[in-house]
């Protein structure tokens, strides 16, 4: 209940983390982490709290989901406190200005351009010159391909374990340079790039 027992900012936050559909439609939800929130209401809400009805749940940052709560908490209470007579209701709330009969489109009014659209179903009033709409941004990873290295550390001993000053003069599988430090070793494969073959075509006949 939103009047005596709002959940606490955390149970907010958790709960819209994983939540895509737009937040318009989570306040109407009675089955969600709060209930008892109707149309208008989920609508003025959403004005003083600065957020855009269609952004998704999951996409609201901390700060903002802290200003709804708050706002959930002010608004309700007052409503309740002028026992629902609406000429008693603050003079900023869209409820002032929301009845133009009309599910799309635009009005002139004293808070700004007020704009009507269908969201979770229901006709939605809201101002987008001072409710932010936000979005969920997907980045894809791009990962590089890896090069291989022909850098290796060689123990010095380790190859002369393996390989005599003969072997090493006479082998033509690899050629090995040592560095200044004699640590390090650069190995370089043989090449294994075939001969080019002549083409048929131009090849030359002796009779």
């Amino acid at each position: 209940d939103p009047l005596y027992e709002c959940p606490q900012l955390s149970v907010f936050v958790e709960y819209f983390k994983t939540r895509t559909t737009p937040i318009k439609a989570i306040l109407l939800d009675q089955k969600a982490c709060i209930s008892g929130i109707g149309n208008w209401l989920a609508d003025d809400i959403l004005c003083q709290a600065q957020i855009h009805p269609a952004s998704p749940a999951n996409a609201i940052p901390n700060k903002s989901i802290a200003m709804l709560r708050q706002a959930l908490i002010e608004i309700v209470t007052t409503a309740c406190a002028a026992d629902a007579r609406a000429h008693k209701f603050p003079k900023h709330w869209l409820f002032h200005h929301r009845w133009a009969n009309i599910t799309s489109g635009s009005v002139r009014t004293p808070l700004g351009r007020l704009h009507f659209d269908t969201i979770a179903g229901r006709t939605t009033a809201f101002l987008p010159s001072k409710q932010h709409k936000f979005s969920r941004v997907e980045t894809k990873t791009k990962t590089k391909a890896k090069k291989r290295s022909c850098l290796f550390d060689v123990e010095e001993n380790d190859f002369d374990d393996h390989h005599s000053p003969q072997q090493e003069q006479n082998s033509s599988a690899t050629t090995a340079r040592r560095t200044d430090d004699k640590s390090l070793l650069f190995i370089s494969a043989p090449s294994t790039k075939r001969p080019r073959r002549t083409s048929p075509h131009f090849a030359t006949v002796t009779p």
